[in-house]
């Protein structure tokens, strides 16, 4: 399997003193989410579930924002949306 393009790539995370490629550190991170929390992960590649909570003042809308600004590239895939559930991210489409 190949992640964009980079999938030999070497990245700084390190588990002891091995170094792991991107693939290596998606399985460890899937791991510490979703199996055992104290397995020792790179947060960035950790999946999140993600909602509305207004008495944190977290919104959905506005961690999907954040998250593309703050990636190189992207891909989306939804079953159902409207367009007053696109519209509010048209400029951070634009932005990014």
């Amino acid at each position: 399997m190949q992640l964009d393009g980079v999938s030999n790539l070497l990245l700084q995370f390190t588990i002891g003193n091995q170094y792991m490629n991107i693939q290596e550190q998606i399985k460890f991170a899937v791991e510490t989410a979703l199996i055992d929390s104290a397995y020792p992960s790179n947060l960035a590649y950790r999946p999140q579930f993600i909602s509305n909570n207004h008495e944190a003042g977290k919104k959905v809308l506005s961690t999907i924002e954040e998250e593309l600004l703050s990636c190189d590239s992207f891909a989306i895939s939804v079953a159902f949306i409207t367009m007053g559930g696109i519209v509010p991210l048209l400029q951070t489409f634009k932005d990014v």
